[in-house]
Order: C-alpha cells, then structure tokens, then sequence
C-alpha cells in the first residue's frame, strides 16, 4: 500500500486490485465491515469510506440487510437489428471520419467447435480467426471469431487483414446479426494488450443466415481510451 495516502483509500484500492484480478469474482459477498476491522486493524469509519469510494466507481453495490457485493460492469445494450445491403462497421466510421485504420490478421486456423458455438452448419471443427484493429497505429480492437468450415473450407487462400470476413462470405453471409454489448473487467488474456484497463468493452456479434442459422460467432474487445459506443431507443407508437 502507499503510505501517502490516506487509509481508506489504500484499502479501497486494495480490495479493487483483488476485484480486477478475479481474486473477488462476479457476486462475490465482501467480508463484512466487522470482518475487515478485525483483519486490517482498522476502524469502521474508515471501512465504510473506503467502500464507498469502490460503490462511486462501481465496483461494488450494497445490498439491504444482505451485504457488500461486487457488482457486474454496467451492461450498455443489447440489439437486434438485420442487414440492409450496405456493409458498415466501426472500422468503416473510423476510415470515413479521416482516421487511419489498419487491421492485421493474427491467426486463421482449424479449431474444435466450442460447446457455446451452436449451429447447423458447425460440426466438429471451425474456423478460428483473430484478427486486431489499428487506429492511427494504435490497438483498440481484438476480435475472434468462428465461422463453419463445411461452408467455407478455402477460407485460408482469403486475405482476413485487408479485406472484410462478410466480403469473403458473399451470398452466404448473415442477413440478420444479434449483438450484445456491455463492459466487463479485462480478461487475463487482453492485459497484454491493454495493461492499465480494468474494464474494457466486450461485444458478442450472432450472424445469421436467411434460413436462420447461426454462421459467424465473434467476440469483440475494445479499448475504452479509444472507443465510445452511442445508442439510441425509440417508441415506435
């Protein structure tokens, strides 16, 4: 801990370290004020103003008469929305707003289906493709995706980095996309890329098919320093 500062916030920053690291996890019950005075030697002021420093952040949520929990990343939307034609993608905002943007394929490879990939034209094994997104040579996305290589076994004469995963898909692409968008802590595995991040926004993109069925599962992480997601909702009367 920093002994300049003030205790309660070296104890706040403490318990977040061990939020953001999963030592707490998703729902996890905080020892009780009683339980943190007995183990830190503290007074129940200071572990009250140290808990609310980490619910103004957002870390953590009290519950009446329950406890101290931590609490999920606020969760921004969900939609539901189809194609109409025209391909448009962040990339492409960033492009038309006159920002350098480069993607780099990281790796296209044959993988075992996983169990949470469901679908018709998904059999023992699919396409795993990763690529990351540059913005003024910057990263600010990371993006794995799955796709069937009973549609597409010749996926890998495709150039992934220059060109866009629903151009090489052609009349098989997906008509209808349901995205889920939401923050969460940042995974073990995007630390490297986004070392001081503790939450980072996460998006799971389903695409499918005019028959219905799933083709394309893709999970999205972006940087928060580099990214801002905007969305609207309507009454339709």
């Amino acid at each position: 801990m920093n002994e300049n500062k003030p205790m309660y916030q070296q104890l706040a920053e403490s318990i977040r370290l061990k939020i953001v690291s999963g030592e707490y996890p998703l729902h996890y019950r905080l020892p009780s004020e009683r339980e943190m005075q007995k183990r830190y030697g503290l007074n129940r002021l200071t572990i009250r103003k140290a808990l609310d420093v980490l619910i103004r952040q957002g870390y953590v949520e009290t519950r009446w008469g329950s406890g101290t929990y931590v609490r999920d990343p606020l969760k921004l939307h969900e939609k539901f929305h189809e194609r109409n034609g025209t391909e448009f993608s962040l990339r492409q905002s960033l492009t038309q707003a006159g920002i350098q943007v480069k993607r780099k394929m990281v790796k296209l490879y044959e993988a075992p289906t996983p169990d949470f990939v469901k679908g018709k034209y998904f059999g023992k094994t699919s396409w795993r493709l990763v690529r990351d997104s540059y913005a003024q040579d910057e990263l600010f996305a990371v993006q794995a995706c799955y796709f069937p290589y009973e549609l597409f076994p010749n996926a890998s004469e495709f150039d992934f980095g220059s060109q866009s995963l629903y151009r090489f898909m052609g009349d098989k692409a997906p008509v209808k996309i349901i995205s889920t968008m939401k923050t969460v802590y940042t995974p073990p595995e995007m630390k490297p890329f986004w070392p001081n991040e503790d939450v980072i926004f996460y998006c799971l993109y389903e695409g499918y098919d005019a028959r219905g069925e799933l083709v394309e599962y893709t999970h999205s992480f972006y940087s928060p320093q580099l990214s801002d997601f905007y969305y609207d909702t309507r009454i339709n009367m």
